[in-house]
């Protein structure tokens, strides 16, 4: 990239998709990029796209794992809000991850005190900010357990939800 890059200004990159060669029989063959694509510049220690995942270990009592990705080893912070009120701060260390080349990953596993579950009924959303250097990533979250299982269907929290509706696209 470097040379090709203008800093401060718009860049646009070009991507030509061709898939005359390919076989298919679908009426839609499902070729090229369907949504908005952006190139991100960072600062050398940052977080990168998609480097926060969260999940929950257990609803009850609400227990959930974070894990901040990162370009370095180094200290993570987290921050825990519902509702705007502040829930849990933590701090951590970025290590290497086991049995990658220049990966480093912070691990938390943390008990959410009176939490406030996700439902059908109660969409109740959590905020987790990760802070890695300058770098600030935000991610909205629910505390659930969701099962799939042939004698009971789909439950939320240990309650039957029967799904109704379906969504057929290219994404399907």
């Amino acid at each position: 990239m470097e040379g090709f890059l203008k800093y401060e200004a718009q860049n646009e990159i070009r991507v030509i998709a061709r898939n005359s060669d390919q076989p298919n029989s679908r009426w839609y063959p499902g070729t090229g990029i369907y949504r908005p694509a952006y190139l991100y510049v960072g600062e050398e220690k940052h977080i990168p796209v998609n480097g926060v995942r969260i999940r929950t270990l257990s609803y009850d009592p609400a227990r959930i794992e974070v894990v901040v990705k990162t370009s370095s080893p180094g200290e993570v912070s987290l921050e825990i809000e519902f509702e705007g009120n502040k829930v849990l701060a933590v701090k951590g260390e970025s290590t290497k991850e086991n049995g990658q080349i220049e990966a480093y990953q912070a691990i938390f596993q943390l008990d959410v005190p009176n939490a406030k579950l996700w439902d059908t009924e109660h969409p109740n959303l959590y905020t987790c900010k990760a802070i890695f250097g300058e770098d600030e990533v935000t991610e909205t979250f629910g505390i659930r357990e969701l099962i799939w299982n042939p004698q009971v269907g789909m439950t939320i929290n240990g309650e039957r939800v029967i799904l109704r509706g379906a969504c057929f696209h290219h994404d399907n």
